[in-house]
């Protein structure tokens, strides 16, 4: 509908993929993770997926980060460790790996402290990995790109009493038999300082601390707005509070979506 008002041309594929699996830098390099279009395209080769990438989005580098956060778990197979479960996307790049120019990448990275934490370690080895990739990699002019690593949010819980009458707890049921109804588990949502919205004068930054809470949530908002500050200087950073949609499986850029224009007009 967009298009048509626009006069824009629209381009079909047959790939599945969401805006937040992919992330392009303007000049021809492609973000996206395995674990996502690997099980959404079953049917697809390696090969003929960057073809179609390419053929897409014009781009001409594609870079395979490996796996997301463990908070954005696929909700179809939701179960992250013990009785923690998840309803995330199974690794959107936007959750973890944005550009902010052609040539640089911000990733996100649990503080040392956090690794006490076994969800916060698990993504801290995803990324580790993740990173490796980032920095082997190479442009068509032989240019690395340059990493900076961000905090992840604090983890945080909401207990669910499983209940028969719920038909993705009786999914979950089938599908996990040490669970049974009226157990507890507990879901996490899918928090992240990468999630942000970029405007043409503003960006849009999660910010997670409030009154009362531990000032290590404050400390890692602050460092965060830093970052955007000091990389968007000509843009105003908003810190926007993404909890509601994080407790959904995602944040405000899954929710939103740029608009096209046409530069030849």
């Amino acid at each position: 509908m967009i298009a048509r008002r626009l006069g824009l041309p629209v381009v079909h594929s047959n790939l599945v993929i969401e805006g937040g699996a992919v992330e392009v830098n303007g000049s021809g390099i492609l973000l996206q993770v395995e674990a996502v279009t690997m099980q959404r395209n079953p049917g697809w080769s390696t090969d003929s997926m960057e073809q179609e990438f390419k053929g897409i989005f014009g781009v001409h580098d594609i870079i395979w980060l490996k796996d997301g956060p463990v908070d954005d778990t696929w909700y179809m197979e939701p179960r992250v460790h013990g009785n923690v479960f998840s309803q995330g996307t199974g690794g959107h790049v936007d959750e973890f790996c944005r550009f902010v120019n052609d040539s640089t990448v911000l990733l996100a990275w649990p503080d040392d402290a956090d690794l006490s934490d076994s969800l916060q370690l698990i993504t801290r080895r995803r990324m580790e990995v993740n990173l490796r990739i980032l920095e082997q990699f190479r442009d068509r002019s032989g240019r690395a790109l340059q990493v900076i690593k961000v905090p992840t949010p604090e983890m945080e819980f909401n207990p669910h009493v499983m209940n028969a009458a719920r038909s993705y707890d009786q999914m979950l049921l089938k599908d996990n038999e040490d669970l049974q109804v009226g157990d507890t588990i507990r879901y996490i949502p899918a928090a992240s300082y990468l999630n942000f919205l970029l405007t043409n004068g503003r960006v849009f930054v999660p910010a997670y601390w409030h009154e009362g809470e531990p000032a290590s949530m404050k400390e890692k908002d602050d460092r965060m707005q830093a970052v955007m500050k000091k990389l968007f200087p000509d843009r105003s950073i908003v810190q926007v509070d993404p909890r509601e949609i994080n407790w959904r499986g995602g944040g405000v850029h899954c929710w939103t979506q740029q608009q096209p224009t046409d530069r030849s007009k």
